[in-house]
């Protein structure tokens, strides 16, 4: 399997969890990072919704 470089995104993740000293901070960025998905797929399922798909 070819493994591809990491994006911008990926490589800032990395260096954000560099941070995580204990399981407590890790827990407070994983959930940051699912409520920010949470949010972006209701928004995209509104503007589906409000789009009549």
């Amino acid at each position: 399997m070819k493994s591809e470089p990491l994006n911008p995104v990926q490589l800032y993740l990395l260096k954000m969890f560099s941070y995580a000293k204990d399981e407590r901070a890790l827990e407070e960025i994983r959930k940051s990072l699912t409520a920010y998905f949470a949010q972006r797929v209701e928004r995209d399922m509104d503007k589906l919704w409000d789009e009549g798909l």
